[in-house]
Protein backbone atom coordinates (compact mmCIF):
# COMPACT_ATOMS: atom_id res chain seq x y z
CA UNK A 1 0.00 0.00 0.00
CA UNK A 2 3.09 2.13 0.86
CA UNK A 3 4.47 2.37 -2.57
CA UNK A 4 1.21 3.82 -4.12
CA UNK A 5 2.10 7.45 -2.12
CA UNK A 6 4.88 9.40 -3.18
CA UNK A 7 7.86 9.41 -1.01
CA UNK A 8 7.37 13.19 -0.84
CA UNK A 9 4.06 12.78 1.06
CA UNK A 10 5.18 10.13 3.31
CA UNK A 11 8.19 12.31 4.24
CA UNK A 12 5.89 15.38 4.68
CA UNK A 13 3.62 13.26 7.26
CA UNK A 14 6.77 12.24 8.95
CA UNK A 15 7.41 15.51 10.00
CA UNK A 16 4.19 16.01 12.19
CA UNK A 17 4.67 13.34 15.44
CA UNK A 18 0.63 13.09 15.66
CA UNK A 19 -0.21 12.95 11.64
CA UNK A 20 2.56 9.96 11.36
CA UNK A 21 0.66 8.02 14.14
CA UNK A 22 -2.63 8.23 12.50
CA UNK A 23 -0.97 6.96 9.30
CA UNK A 24 0.64 4.36 10.85
CA UNK A 25 -2.53 3.52 12.86
CA UNK A 26 -4.07 3.08 9.28
CA UNK A 27 -1.60 0.47 8.03
CA UNK A 28 -1.30 -1.27 10.76
CA UNK A 29 -4.81 -1.68 10.29
CA UNK A 30 -4.61 -2.41 6.99
CA UNK A 31 -1.86 -5.27 7.07
CA UNK A 32 -3.41 -6.76 10.35
CA UNK A 33 -1.03 -5.90 12.77
CA UNK A 34 -3.72 -3.72 14.61
CA UNK A 35 -6.81 -6.25 15.11
CA UNK A 36 -9.59 -4.32 13.61
CA UNK A 37 -13.00 -5.12 12.15
CA UNK A 38 -13.77 -4.58 8.38
CA UNK A 39 -15.36 -1.59 8.91
CA UNK A 40 -12.37 -0.06 10.46
CA UNK A 41 -10.38 -1.41 8.11
CA UNK A 42 -12.55 0.28 5.36
CA UNK A 43 -12.40 3.51 6.91
CA UNK A 44 -8.26 2.98 7.01
CA UNK A 45 -7.95 2.01 3.36
CA UNK A 46 -9.86 4.96 2.45
CA UNK A 47 -7.79 7.28 4.11
CA UNK A 48 -4.55 5.93 2.75
CA UNK A 49 -6.63 5.65 -1.01
CA UNK A 50 -7.83 9.16 -0.80
CA UNK A 51 -3.87 10.61 0.28
CA UNK A 52 -2.98 8.49 -3.01
CA UNK A 53 -5.74 10.46 -5.21
CA UNK A 54 -5.08 13.55 -3.43
CA UNK A 55 -1.73 13.97 -5.47
CA UNK A 56 -3.98 13.76 -8.64
CA UNK A 57 -4.60 17.05 -10.01
CA UNK A 58 -8.01 16.39 -10.81
CA UNK A 59 -9.09 15.03 -6.73
CA UNK A 60 -10.38 17.95 -4.88
CA UNK A 61 -8.98 17.40 -1.56
CA UNK A 62 -5.74 17.45 0.01
CA UNK A 63 -4.49 16.29 3.42
CA UNK A 64 -3.35 20.04 5.47
CA UNK A 65 -0.55 18.05 7.88
CA UNK A 66 -0.86 21.34 9.93
CA UNK A 67 -4.66 21.21 10.36
CA UNK A 68 -4.32 17.36 11.19
CA UNK A 69 -1.81 17.81 13.96
CA UNK A 70 -2.79 21.05 15.56
CA UNK A 71 -5.89 19.55 16.92
CA UNK A 72 -4.24 16.42 18.44
CA UNK A 73 -1.43 19.32 19.63
CA UNK A 74 -4.39 20.95 21.44
CA UNK A 75 -5.89 17.57 22.86
CA UNK A 76 -2.77 16.91 24.49
CA UNK A 77 -2.92 20.76 26.31
CA UNK A 78 -5.90 19.29 28.00
CA UNK A 79 -6.18 17.81 31.03
CA UNK A 80 -8.21 14.40 32.24
CA UNK A 81 -11.03 15.29 34.24
CA UNK A 82 -12.68 11.75 35.44
CA UNK A 83 -11.18 8.62 36.51
CA UNK A 84 -7.61 7.50 37.57
CA UNK A 85 -5.97 9.98 35.65
CA UNK A 86 -8.02 13.36 37.72
CA UNK A 87 -6.04 12.25 40.74
CA UNK A 88 -3.00 12.91 39.35
CA UNK A 89 -0.29 15.91 39.33
CA UNK A 90 -1.67 18.28 36.17
CA UNK A 91 1.48 17.25 34.48
CA UNK A 92 0.72 13.72 34.63
CA UNK A 93 -3.69 14.15 34.04
CA UNK A 94 -2.87 15.93 30.58
CA UNK A 95 -4.33 13.54 27.65
CA UNK A 96 -2.03 11.26 25.54
CA UNK A 97 -3.81 10.37 22.54
CA UNK A 98 -3.95 6.72 21.46
CA UNK A 99 -3.35 5.96 17.50
CA UNK A 100 -6.43 5.12 16.74
CA UNK A 101 -7.74 8.65 18.19
CA UNK A 102 -4.95 10.72 16.63
CA UNK A 103 -6.14 8.85 12.86
CA UNK A 104 -9.78 10.66 14.14
CA UNK A 105 -9.02 13.94 15.27
CA UNK A 106 -6.50 14.10 11.96
CA UNK A 107 -9.16 12.96 9.59
CA UNK A 108 -11.55 15.80 11.03
CA UNK A 109 -9.65 18.45 10.46
CA UNK A 110 -6.66 17.71 8.43
CA UNK A 111 -8.73 17.12 4.79
CA UNK A 112 -9.67 20.54 3.24
CA UNK A 113 -10.83 21.28 -0.51
CA UNK A 114 -7.65 22.15 -2.38
CA UNK A 115 -9.26 25.62 -3.71
CA UNK A 116 -11.39 26.88 -0.84
CA UNK A 117 -9.03 25.22 2.13
CA UNK A 118 -12.18 24.90 4.08
CA UNK A 119 -12.64 21.38 5.84
CA UNK A 120 -14.09 18.59 3.68
CA UNK A 121 -16.16 16.90 5.79
CA UNK A 122 -19.42 17.93 7.17
CA UNK A 123 -20.65 15.35 8.94
CA UNK A 124 -18.83 12.72 11.12
CA UNK A 125 -20.06 9.57 12.22
CA UNK A 126 -18.11 7.12 15.11
CA UNK A 127 -19.44 4.18 16.67
CA UNK A 128 -17.74 2.77 19.72
CA UNK A 129 -18.48 1.15 22.06
CA UNK A 130 -18.79 2.16 25.61
CA UNK A 131 -15.65 3.22 28.28
CA UNK A 132 -13.46 3.85 25.06
CA UNK A 133 -13.39 7.73 25.54
CA UNK A 134 -17.00 8.88 23.62
CA UNK A 135 -16.91 11.95 25.96
CA UNK A 136 -13.56 12.95 26.10
CA UNK A 137 -12.97 12.83 22.28
CA UNK A 138 -16.73 15.00 21.88
CA UNK A 139 -15.46 17.30 24.42
CA UNK A 140 -12.08 18.07 23.38
CA UNK A 141 -13.77 18.36 19.71
CA UNK A 142 -16.03 20.71 20.90
CA UNK A 143 -13.63 23.27 22.67
CA UNK A 144 -10.89 22.92 19.32
CA UNK A 145 -14.15 24.02 17.24
CA UNK A 146 -14.90 26.97 20.15
CA UNK A 147 -11.61 28.26 20.79
CA UNK A 148 -8.92 27.30 17.81
CA UNK A 149 -11.41 27.26 14.39
CA UNK A 150 -11.39 30.67 14.87
CA UNK A 151 -14.81 30.67 13.72
CA UNK A 152 -16.77 34.35 14.82
CA UNK A 153 -19.45 34.04 17.23
CA UNK A 154 -19.24 29.91 16.73
CA UNK A 155 -21.96 28.35 18.05
CA UNK A 156 -21.44 24.44 19.53
CA UNK A 157 -24.09 22.54 20.95
CA UNK A 158 -24.03 18.68 22.30
CA UNK A 159 -27.22 17.47 22.06
CA UNK A 160 -28.83 14.38 23.71
CA UNK A 161 -32.46 13.23 24.65
CA UNK A 162 -32.10 13.65 28.13
CA UNK A 163 -30.34 16.62 30.85
CA UNK A 164 -27.95 13.87 31.99
CA UNK A 165 -27.06 12.67 28.35
CA UNK A 166 -26.38 16.16 27.31
CA UNK A 167 -24.46 16.79 30.14
CA UNK A 168 -21.60 13.56 29.40
CA UNK A 169 -20.15 16.04 26.98
CA UNK A 170 -20.52 19.61 28.22
CA UNK A 171 -19.53 18.68 31.63
CA UNK A 172 -15.81 17.36 31.19
CA UNK A 173 -15.35 20.38 28.37
CA UNK A 174 -16.81 22.83 31.59
CA UNK A 175 -14.55 20.73 33.95
CA UNK A 176 -10.68 21.05 31.49
CA UNK A 177 -11.59 25.07 31.31
CA UNK A 178 -11.76 24.99 34.99
CA UNK A 179 -8.94 22.80 35.44
CA UNK A 180 -6.77 25.01 33.22
CA UNK A 181 -7.09 28.69 34.45
CA UNK A 182 -4.35 29.32 32.12
CA UNK A 183 -6.34 28.30 29.07
CA UNK A 184 -9.72 29.97 30.84
CA UNK A 185 -7.48 33.44 30.80
CA UNK A 186 -6.04 32.83 27.33
CA UNK A 187 -8.87 32.53 25.34
CA UNK A 188 -11.02 34.93 28.43
CA UNK A 189 -13.46 31.86 28.40
CA UNK A 190 -16.69 32.94 30.99
CA UNK A 191 -17.97 29.59 32.43
CA UNK A 192 -21.23 29.61 33.45
CA UNK A 193 -22.88 26.38 35.17
CA UNK A 194 -25.15 25.38 31.77
CA UNK A 195 -22.50 27.32 29.16
CA UNK A 196 -19.19 28.43 27.75
CA UNK A 197 -18.85 31.84 26.28
CA UNK A 198 -16.39 34.27 24.41
CA UNK A 199 -16.34 37.86 23.97
CA UNK A 200 -17.25 37.82 20.15
CA UNK A 201 -20.35 36.14 21.45
CA UNK A 202 -19.17 32.47 20.88
CA UNK A 203 -21.09 29.70 23.10
CA UNK A 204 -20.66 26.10 24.08
CA UNK A 205 -23.71 24.71 25.52
CA UNK A 206 -25.93 21.17 26.01
CA UNK A 207 -29.26 21.27 24.56
CA UNK A 208 -32.15 18.67 24.86
CA UNK A 209 -33.79 18.07 21.72
CA UNK A 210 -33.11 20.22 19.33
CA UNK A 211 -31.93 23.80 19.33
CA UNK A 212 -34.10 27.03 19.40
CA UNK A 213 -34.95 29.10 15.83
CA UNK A 214 -32.20 31.24 14.70
CA UNK A 215 -29.40 28.74 16.05
CA UNK A 216 -26.48 28.46 13.65
CA UNK A 217 -24.33 25.42 14.75
CA UNK A 218 -20.74 26.09 13.48
CA UNK A 219 -20.39 22.23 15.40
CA UNK A 220 -23.42 20.24 16.55
CA UNK A 221 -22.65 16.79 18.61
CA UNK A 222 -25.32 14.46 18.50
CA UNK A 223 -23.94 12.15 22.05
CA UNK A 224 -25.50 8.43 22.30
CA UNK A 225 -28.14 8.77 18.59
CA UNK A 226 -28.94 5.50 18.95
CA UNK A 227 -31.40 6.81 21.70
CA UNK A 228 -33.01 9.17 19.79
CA UNK A 229 -36.76 8.03 18.74
CA UNK A 230 -36.63 10.00 16.26
CA UNK A 231 -33.98 12.44 13.72
CA UNK A 232 -35.85 15.80 14.72
CA UNK A 233 -32.89 16.90 16.59
CA UNK A 234 -30.46 16.08 13.61
CA UNK A 235 -32.72 17.71 11.16
CA UNK A 236 -33.05 20.79 12.96
CA UNK A 237 -29.07 20.83 13.54
CA UNK A 238 -28.59 20.01 9.65
CA UNK A 239 -30.83 22.69 8.77
CA UNK A 240 -29.33 25.26 11.20
CA UNK A 241 -25.68 24.97 9.73
CA UNK A 242 -26.40 26.61 6.26
CA UNK A 243 -24.99 29.78 7.31
CA UNK A 244 -21.68 28.62 8.43
CA UNK A 245 -18.91 27.92 5.91
CA UNK A 246 -17.61 24.76 7.30
CA UNK A 247 -19.86 23.55 10.02
CA UNK A 248 -19.46 19.88 11.14
CA UNK A 249 -22.19 17.37 12.67
CA UNK A 250 -20.07 15.22 14.58
CA UNK A 251 -22.66 11.74 15.89
CA UNK A 252 -21.13 9.98 18.47
CA UNK A 253 -22.48 6.46 19.71
CA UNK A 254 -22.54 2.75 20.59
CA UNK A 255 -24.91 0.96 18.78
CA UNK A 256 -28.27 0.51 19.76
CA UNK A 257 -31.49 -1.92 20.23
CA UNK A 258 -33.67 -0.62 17.38
CA UNK A 259 -33.36 -1.69 14.14
CA UNK A 260 -35.51 1.02 12.89
CA UNK A 261 -33.97 4.10 14.96
CA UNK A 262 -32.43 7.29 12.74
CA UNK A 263 -29.28 5.80 14.64
CA UNK A 264 -29.50 2.53 12.12
CA UNK A 265 -30.78 4.31 9.37
CA UNK A 266 -27.30 6.33 9.41
CA UNK A 267 -25.33 3.59 10.47
CA UNK A 268 -26.39 1.57 7.35
CA UNK A 269 -25.99 4.99 5.34
CA UNK A 270 -22.20 5.28 6.46
CA UNK A 271 -21.83 1.40 5.70
CA UNK A 272 -22.81 1.81 2.33
CA UNK A 273 -20.18 5.00 2.38
CA UNK A 274 -17.17 2.38 3.44
CA UNK A 275 -18.18 0.11 1.31
CA UNK A 276 -18.33 2.59 -2.00
CA UNK A 277 -21.65 1.49 -2.39
CA UNK A 278 -22.96 5.15 -2.16
CA UNK A 279 -20.30 7.92 -2.23
CA UNK A 280 -19.91 10.84 -0.42
CA UNK A 281 -16.62 12.78 0.22
CA UNK A 282 -18.00 14.88 3.25
CA UNK A 283 -19.03 11.92 5.74
CA UNK A 284 -16.63 10.61 7.72
CA UNK A 285 -17.17 7.30 9.00
CA UNK A 286 -15.21 5.14 12.10
CA UNK A 287 -16.90 2.19 13.28
CA UNK A 288 -15.31 -0.45 15.78
CA UNK A 289 -17.59 -3.60 16.17
CA UNK A 290 -16.86 -7.36 15.36
CA UNK A 291 -17.11 -9.08 12.49
CA UNK A 292 -20.13 -11.77 11.74
CA UNK A 293 -17.86 -14.80 11.98
CA UNK A 294 -16.13 -13.66 15.15
CA UNK A 295 -17.08 -15.82 18.31
CA UNK A 296 -18.29 -12.86 20.67
CA UNK A 297 -17.17 -14.42 23.78
CA UNK A 298 -13.23 -14.64 23.07
CA UNK A 299 -10.37 -12.04 23.89
CA UNK A 300 -9.66 -11.59 20.52
CA UNK A 301 -13.46 -10.40 19.82
CA UNK A 302 -13.44 -7.73 22.59
CA UNK A 303 -9.69 -5.98 21.40
CA UNK A 304 -11.20 -5.95 18.00
CA UNK A 305 -14.21 -3.60 19.18
CA UNK A 306 -12.52 -1.66 21.72
CA UNK A 307 -9.84 0.35 20.51
CA UNK A 308 -9.11 1.57 23.75
CA UNK A 309 -8.58 -1.84 25.53
CA UNK A 310 -6.54 -2.10 28.77
CA UNK A 311 -6.31 2.01 28.24
CA UNK A 312 -9.86 3.12 29.51
CA UNK A 313 -11.74 -0.10 29.28
CA UNK A 314 -9.76 -2.81 31.54
CA UNK A 315 -9.59 -6.59 30.22
CA UNK A 316 -11.17 -7.27 33.89
CA UNK A 317 -13.77 -5.92 33.87
CA UNK A 318 -14.89 -6.78 30.06
CA UNK A 319 -13.71 -10.35 30.89
CA UNK A 320 -16.38 -9.88 33.74
CA UNK A 321 -19.41 -8.81 31.21
CA UNK A 322 -18.08 -11.83 28.77
CA UNK A 323 -18.71 -14.20 31.50
CA UNK A 324 -22.08 -12.89 32.67
CA UNK A 325 -23.39 -12.58 29.07
CA UNK A 326 -22.04 -16.43 28.71
CA UNK A 327 -24.15 -17.88 31.66
CA UNK A 328 -27.05 -15.65 31.21
CA UNK A 329 -28.73 -15.03 27.68
CA UNK A 330 -30.69 -12.08 29.29
CA UNK A 331 -27.66 -10.67 29.32
CA UNK A 332 -26.28 -11.75 25.85
CA UNK A 333 -27.62 -8.85 23.69
CA UNK A 334 -26.65 -5.63 26.33
CA UNK A 335 -23.00 -7.39 25.91
CA UNK A 336 -23.53 -7.72 22.23
CA UNK A 337 -24.42 -4.11 22.19
CA UNK A 338 -22.40 -2.10 24.90
CA UNK A 339 -19.27 -3.50 24.58
CA UNK A 340 -19.15 -5.12 21.30
CA UNK A 341 -20.56 -2.51 19.47
CA UNK A 342 -23.10 -5.18 17.29
CA UNK A 343 -26.42 -3.47 16.82
CA UNK A 344 -29.22 -6.16 17.91
CA UNK A 345 -32.76 -5.57 19.48
CA UNK A 346 -34.46 -4.58 22.59
CA UNK A 347 -31.87 -5.51 25.69
CA UNK A 348 -35.15 -7.67 26.63
CA UNK A 349 -35.91 -9.13 23.30
CA UNK A 350 -37.05 -12.68 23.52
CA UNK A 351 -36.18 -13.69 19.53
CA UNK A 352 -32.83 -13.42 18.78
CA UNK A 353 -33.20 -10.63 15.77
CA UNK A 354 -29.84 -11.28 14.61
CA UNK A 355 -31.05 -14.90 13.06
CA UNK A 356 -34.34 -13.64 12.42
CA UNK A 357 -32.80 -11.24 9.81
CA UNK A 358 -30.63 -14.12 8.42
CA UNK A 359 -33.32 -15.67 7.84
CA UNK A 360 -35.06 -12.89 5.62
CA UNK A 361 -35.33 -13.99 1.69
CA UNK A 362 -36.90 -11.54 -0.39
CA UNK A 363 -37.12 -13.89 -3.13
CA UNK A 364 -40.18 -15.57 -1.40
CA UNK A 365 -43.94 -15.06 -3.24
CA UNK A 366 -46.64 -15.75 -1.90
CA UNK A 367 -48.02 -17.63 -4.99
CA UNK A 368 -45.56 -20.06 -4.85
CA UNK A 369 -47.48 -21.65 -1.85
CA UNK A 370 -50.67 -22.57 -3.11
CA UNK A 371 -51.95 -25.94 -2.02
CA UNK A 372 -49.88 -25.74 0.67
CA UNK A 373 -50.85 -25.92 4.10
CA UNK A 374 -52.40 -22.43 5.58
CA UNK A 375 -53.39 -20.70 8.79
CA UNK A 376 -54.12 -17.25 8.94
CA UNK A 377 -54.59 -15.14 12.05
CA UNK A 378 -55.18 -11.67 12.89
CA UNK A 379 -54.67 -8.91 15.60
CA UNK A 380 -57.03 -6.37 15.84
CA UNK A 381 -56.01 -4.89 18.51
CA UNK A 382 -57.29 -1.58 17.97
CA UNK A 383 -59.04 0.86 14.87
CA UNK A 384 -56.36 3.22 15.98
CA UNK A 385 -53.31 1.51 15.84
CA UNK A 386 -51.80 -0.85 13.55
CA UNK A 387 -54.11 -4.32 12.23
CA UNK A 388 -52.15 -7.39 11.26
CA UNK A 389 -53.11 -10.15 9.34
CA UNK A 390 -50.60 -12.74 8.69
CA UNK A 391 -50.63 -15.98 6.04
CA UNK A 392 -48.68 -18.46 7.47
CA UNK A 393 -47.89 -21.72 4.95
CA UNK A 394 -46.23 -25.21 6.57
CA UNK A 395 -44.27 -27.37 4.77
CA UNK A 396 -42.47 -30.12 5.98
CA UNK A 397 -38.62 -30.72 4.53
CA UNK A 398 -36.55 -33.44 5.59
CA UNK A 399 -39.37 -34.68 8.70
CA UNK A 400 -39.30 -31.41 9.97
CA UNK A 401 -41.86 -28.33 9.90
CA UNK A 402 -40.92 -25.22 8.34
CA UNK A 403 -42.59 -22.22 8.46
CA UNK A 404 -42.91 -19.92 5.28
CA UNK A 405 -44.58 -15.98 6.88
CA UNK A 406 -46.26 -13.00 4.88
CA UNK A 407 -48.11 -10.13 6.25
CA UNK A 408 -50.26 -7.01 5.94
CA UNK A 409 -50.71 -4.45 7.60
CA UNK A 410 -53.27 -1.87 7.90
CA UNK A 411 -53.12 1.78 9.43
CA UNK A 412 -55.60 4.34 9.48
CA UNK A 413 -53.95 7.42 7.44
CA UNK A 414 -54.88 10.23 10.36
CA UNK A 415 -52.60 7.88 12.32
CA UNK A 416 -50.17 7.73 9.35
CA UNK A 417 -50.16 11.66 8.90
CA UNK A 418 -50.16 12.40 13.10
CA UNK A 419 -46.64 14.38 13.09
CA UNK A 420 -47.12 14.42 16.91
CA UNK A 421 -47.04 10.16 16.98
CA UNK A 422 -44.18 9.16 18.44
CA UNK A 423 -44.07 6.57 15.24
CA UNK A 424 -44.87 9.01 12.87
CA UNK A 425 -41.56 8.72 10.85
CA UNK A 426 -41.64 5.11 11.20
CA UNK A 427 -45.01 4.80 9.69
CA UNK A 428 -43.81 7.15 6.72
CA UNK A 429 -40.73 5.09 5.93
CA UNK A 430 -43.56 2.01 6.16
CA UNK A 431 -45.81 3.69 3.81
CA UNK A 432 -43.75 3.70 1.10
CA UNK A 433 -42.05 0.17 1.12
CA UNK A 434 -42.82 -2.22 -0.65
CA UNK A 435 -42.67 -6.02 -0.17
CA UNK A 436 -41.74 -9.30 -2.08
CA UNK A 437 -45.23 -9.29 -3.79
CA UNK A 438 -44.68 -5.42 -4.52
CA UNK A 439 -47.37 -4.51 -2.12
CA UNK A 440 -46.97 -1.63 0.79
CA UNK A 441 -45.67 -3.25 3.50
CA UNK A 442 -48.59 -0.84 5.50
CA UNK A 443 -51.71 0.08 3.82
CA UNK A 444 -53.07 3.27 4.59
CA UNK A 445 -56.57 2.88 5.23
CA UNK A 446 -59.08 6.04 4.79
CA UNK A 447 -59.82 8.19 7.72
CA UNK A 448 -59.26 8.28 11.47
CA UNK A 449 -59.81 4.66 12.48
CA UNK A 450 -59.24 1.52 10.33
CA UNK A 451 -62.67 0.11 8.60
CA UNK A 452 -62.75 -3.64 8.76
CA UNK A 453 -64.98 -4.27 5.81
CA UNK A 454 -61.62 -3.56 3.76
CA UNK A 455 -59.65 -6.26 5.79
CA UNK A 456 -62.11 -8.86 5.94
CA UNK A 457 -61.80 -8.11 1.55
CA UNK A 458 -58.44 -9.46 1.74
CA UNK A 459 -59.06 -12.15 4.14
CA UNK A 460 -62.26 -13.30 1.90
CA UNK A 461 -59.59 -12.97 -1.11
CA UNK A 462 -56.83 -14.70 0.02
CA UNK A 463 -58.65 -17.27 1.52
CA UNK A 464 -60.51 -18.37 -1.91
CA UNK A 465 -56.73 -18.89 -3.24
CA UNK A 466 -55.45 -20.44 -0.48
CA UNK A 467 -58.08 -22.46 1.25
CA UNK A 468 -56.59 -22.15 4.96
CA UNK A 469 -57.26 -24.57 7.50
CA UNK A 470 -57.88 -22.02 10.31
CA UNK A 471 -58.37 -18.59 10.10
CA UNK A 472 -57.32 -17.41 14.08
CA UNK A 473 -58.32 -14.28 15.60
CA UNK A 474 -57.93 -12.29 18.76
CA UNK A 475 -61.39 -12.00 19.91
CA UNK A 476 -60.75 -8.60 21.12
CA UNK A 477 -61.92 -5.62 19.22
CA UNK A 478 -62.90 -8.34 16.39
CA UNK A 479 -65.93 -10.35 17.16
CA UNK A 480 -68.36 -8.92 14.55
CA UNK A 481 -65.20 -9.18 11.77
CA UNK A 482 -65.26 -13.00 13.29
CA UNK A 483 -68.52 -13.65 13.50
CA UNK A 484 -68.64 -12.39 9.19
CA UNK A 485 -66.45 -14.27 8.06
CA UNK A 486 -67.80 -17.39 9.99
CA UNK A 487 -71.03 -16.05 7.57
CA UNK A 488 -68.68 -16.43 4.49
CA UNK A 489 -67.83 -20.26 5.50
CA UNK A 490 -64.11 -19.71 6.56
CA UNK A 491 -62.82 -21.91 9.76
CA UNK A 492 -62.61 -19.38 12.20
CA UNK A 493 -61.32 -19.65 15.67
CA UNK A 494 -60.95 -17.94 18.54
CA UNK A 495 -57.29 -17.25 20.24
CA UNK A 496 -57.39 -16.37 23.88
CA UNK A 497 -54.33 -14.39 24.57
CA UNK A 498 -53.06 -15.61 27.35
CA UNK A 499 -49.62 -17.51 28.28
CA UNK A 500 -51.12 -20.94 28.38
CA UNK A 501 -52.14 -20.61 24.27
CA UNK A 502 -49.75 -17.99 23.53
CA UNK A 503 -46.28 -20.19 25.17
CA UNK A 504 -46.22 -23.00 22.77
CA UNK A 505 -45.78 -20.39 19.40
CA UNK A 506 -43.45 -18.25 20.98
CA UNK A 507 -41.28 -21.19 21.82
CA UNK A 508 -41.42 -23.08 18.90
CA UNK A 509 -40.91 -19.71 17.02
CA UNK A 510 -37.69 -18.98 19.06
CA UNK A 511 -36.78 -22.90 18.32
CA UNK A 512 -37.40 -23.07 14.72
CA UNK A 513 -35.56 -19.32 14.09
CA UNK A 514 -32.90 -20.84 15.50
CA UNK A 515 -32.89 -24.22 13.77
CA UNK A 516 -33.40 -22.10 10.37
CA UNK A 517 -37.39 -23.40 9.96
CA UNK A 518 -38.97 -20.33 9.50
CA UNK A 519 -38.68 -18.24 6.17
CA UNK A 520 -40.18 -14.77 5.52
CA UNK A 521 -39.78 -11.94 2.54
CA UNK A 522 -37.90 -9.51 5.58
CA UNK A 523 -41.16 -7.63 5.71
CA UNK A 524 -40.10 -4.28 7.88
CA UNK A 525 -43.08 -3.80 10.06
CA UNK A 526 -43.21 -7.26 10.98
CA UNK A 527 -39.35 -7.88 11.81
CA UNK A 528 -39.85 -4.48 14.02
CA UNK A 529 -43.17 -6.08 15.75
CA UNK A 530 -40.95 -9.07 16.37
CA UNK A 531 -38.21 -7.12 17.99
CA UNK A 532 -40.15 -5.66 20.28
CA UNK A 533 -41.87 -8.76 21.88
CA UNK A 534 -40.69 -9.17 25.27
CA UNK A 535 -41.85 -11.96 27.22
CA UNK A 536 -43.68 -12.57 30.71
CA UNK A 537 -43.91 -15.41 32.15
CA UNK A 538 -46.06 -17.36 34.32
CA UNK A 539 -45.72 -19.35 37.38
CA UNK A 540 -45.69 -22.79 35.09
CA UNK A 541 -42.77 -21.23 32.76
CA UNK A 542 -45.09 -20.19 30.05
CA UNK A 543 -44.56 -16.89 27.99
CA UNK A 544 -47.14 -14.50 26.54
CA UNK A 545 -46.08 -11.65 24.81
CA UNK A 546 -45.90 -7.93 26.42
CA UNK A 547 -43.81 -4.88 24.88
CA UNK A 548 -41.94 -2.37 27.06
CA UNK A 549 -43.90 0.56 26.07
CA UNK A 550 -47.19 1.69 24.59
CA UNK A 551 -45.06 3.20 21.73
CA UNK A 552 -43.59 -0.27 20.65
CA UNK A 553 -45.80 -2.50 18.70
CA UNK A 554 -46.08 -6.34 18.63
CA UNK A 555 -49.54 -6.77 16.75
CA UNK A 556 -48.07 -8.62 13.98
CA UNK A 557 -45.12 -10.84 15.79
CA UNK A 558 -49.00 -11.16 17.94
CA UNK A 559 -50.73 -12.56 15.04
CA UNK A 560 -47.71 -14.80 14.17
CA UNK A 561 -47.40 -16.36 17.55
CA UNK A 562 -51.25 -17.14 17.03
CA UNK A 563 -50.62 -18.64 13.70
CA UNK A 564 -47.87 -20.95 14.68
CA UNK A 565 -49.69 -21.89 18.01
CA UNK A 566 -52.72 -23.32 15.94
CA UNK A 567 -50.36 -25.20 13.44
CA UNK A 568 -48.65 -26.89 16.36
CA UNK A 569 -52.28 -27.82 17.44
CA UNK A 570 -54.50 -28.55 13.92
CA UNK A 571 -53.08 -32.56 13.42
CA UNK A 572 -52.12 -32.88 17.42
CA UNK A 573 -54.91 -33.03 19.16
CA UNK A 574 -59.07 -33.02 18.58
CA UNK A 575 -61.47 -29.76 18.40
CA UNK A 576 -63.34 -31.08 21.61
CA UNK A 577 -59.64 -31.69 23.09
CA UNK A 578 -58.59 -28.35 22.30
CA UNK A 579 -61.89 -26.47 23.62
CA UNK A 580 -61.59 -28.50 27.20
CA UNK A 581 -58.08 -27.32 27.51
CA UNK A 582 -59.19 -23.36 26.47
CA UNK A 583 -57.03 -23.55 23.07
CA UNK A 584 -59.62 -22.11 21.16
CA UNK A 585 -63.39 -22.15 19.83
CA UNK A 586 -64.45 -22.94 16.52
CA UNK A 587 -67.23 -20.48 15.34
CA UNK A 588 -68.72 -21.63 12.28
Amino acid sequence: MTDQISRSLIRKLNKFPHVKKAYTYALEVISEKVSACVLTKLACERFINDLKKSEEESYPYTFDCEKGERICVFAEMLPHVKGKWARHSMLERLIILEPWQCFLFANLTGWIHKKTKLRRYREAYIEVPRKNGKSLIAAVIGLYFFLIDKEPGAEVYCGATTEKQAYEVFRPARRMCEVRPELTKHFDIAIYQQALKLPDESLFQPIIGKPGDGSSPHLAILDEYHEHPDSTAYDAMQTGMGAREQPLLLIITTAGFNSESPCHEKHDDCVKVLSKAVQDEEQFVLIYSIDSTDDPFCIESLIKANPNYAVSVMPEYLTRQCETAKRSPAAQNKYLVKHLNVWTTSDEAFFNMVEWQNLADPTLKIEQFKGAKSIFALDLASKLDICAFILLFVKVIDGKKHYFVFANHYLPEETIDDTENVNFHLYQKFIRTMDSNSSPVLTSVPGAETDFNAIKQDIVTYAHQFAPTEVAFDIWNAQSLMQECGREGLPVVEVPQVARTLSPGMKEIESAIRAGRIHHDGNPVLTWCMSNVIAQEDRNGNFRPVKKRKSTKIDSAVALIMAISRAMLVKSMSISEAVSLGYGVRML
